[in-house]
């Protein structure tokens, strides 16, 4: 009978991880995938505040009677990934016993797990954050933090709280804000309670530095409050098998369920800068009424355009509806639309209302 050693390593080798990964601890965890791989997001709707009647002596002092509405969004984790390694006992005798299975785990984690699964969280959270926008310069010591003004401007036009506001730069990117006279270095305590990653502070922001080769294409900096968005893992085995028909020697094991998603309500916690003259932005779609009927395009080619007709953001809305021809409203009805394509940064919200 195989003996499972998967306890021995497992909740090391996962607090190892944990610490190595730049998204673990930055993101909420306040949505539970246990027994389900996906869930839906009510968030109530809000309403506009109206005058007191005190004169009136019939219907509602307090104003219009409307019942409560919620929008509703939809997220399903589709990453299932998974590694299978052996070491067979006489090439590990051969090797004088080098290949040692929590070494073997240990470093497939460092070098394959973590990079893996952060670079894919890292890219579809900036692709579905709430904000993007292509700088108006090349980026320099002496421009980059007023672009980081720039987007803290934006966070707080959109009441996001100043606690837990962390900013991604790629170690090229990173280098040009640490050579600005700004740039506030945090100490080694600091940067332990922190987070991994956690190199300084720039205005309101804890600047988190990342290997280039984790920032997608084109991104200078990817800002992500860490209420905006989540990393749920509803699997994460690690296992060494040190008996198995299939191998004399050693199974190691790893499985890990997964994805990330941006929490619609609080997509404007998340903020993209793309280097100067990218193309990597989908342009907004241009609404174009005639009478009730509503045309949407969008000029870059191949994007597919989402409305929505009962006021929530087609980006995250789960009562969106692909489209295909022509709208028609009915007074007092409001269309919103965004344009998404693979591998680019979602559009922009464009709506029109018809009276």
């Amino acid at each position: 009978m195989a003996t499972n050693l998967a306890i021995k390593y497992s909740s090391n080798l996962l607090s190892v991880w944990t610490k190595a990964s730049i998204l673990a601890g930055k993101l909420t965890d306040e949505y539970d995938f246990v027994g389900v791989r996906t869930v839906r997001i009510y968030s109530i709707v809000t309403v506009d505040l109206q005058n007191y009647d005190r004169t009136a002596v019939t219907g509602y002092r307090f104003g219009t009677l409307s019942e409560v509405q919620d929008e509703v969004q939809e997220v399903t984790l589709t990453q299932d990934k998974a590694f299978n390694l052996s070491i067979d006992r006489g090439n590990a005798s051969d090797q004088l016993d080098i290949k040692k299975a929590g070494k073997v785990l240990r470093q497939q984690m460092e070098e394959k797990v973590t990079p893996t699964t952060d670079k894919y969280g890292l890219d579809k959270i900036a692709k579905l954050g709430g904000k993007t926008v292509v700088l108006g310069a090349t980026t320099s010591t002496s421009n980059i933090v007023g672009y980081l003004a720039t987007a803290e401007v934006e966070m707080v036009n959109n009441n996001v709280p100043e606690e837990g506001r962390y900013a991604y730069f790629g170690a090229t990117e990173y280098n040009k804000l640490r050579l600005s006279s700004e740039f506030m270095a945090v100490d080694k305590l600091a940067e332990d309670s922190l987070g991994r990653g956690v190199k300084g502070t720039v205005l309101s922001f804890n600047i988190v530095r990342v290997p280039d080769s984790y920032m997608p294409a084109d991104a200078s900096f990817i800002i992500i409050h860490k209420t905006s968005a989540q990393m749920p893992f509803k699997l994460k085995t690690l296992r060494i098998l040190s008996e198995d028909s299939a191998v004399d020697g050693w199974l190691i094991q790893g499985r890990f369920y997964y994805d990330a998603f941006v929490l619609g309500k609080r997509a404007t916690g998340i903020y993209t800068a793309l280097v100067n003259g990218s193309t990597k932005l989908v342009a907004t779609p241009v609404i174009t009424p005639t009478g009730a009927s509503h045309a949407v395009t969008c000029a870059t080619g191949g994007a597919s355009i989402y409305y929505t007709l009962d006021g929530s953001d087609p980006r995250y809305s789960l009562t969106r509806v692909l489209y295909a021809s022509a709208v028609t409203l009915t007074s007092g009805q409001t269309i919103k639309a965004c344009a998404i394509k693979a591998d680019m940064w979602g559009s922009a919200v464009q709506s029109a209302y018809y009276a």
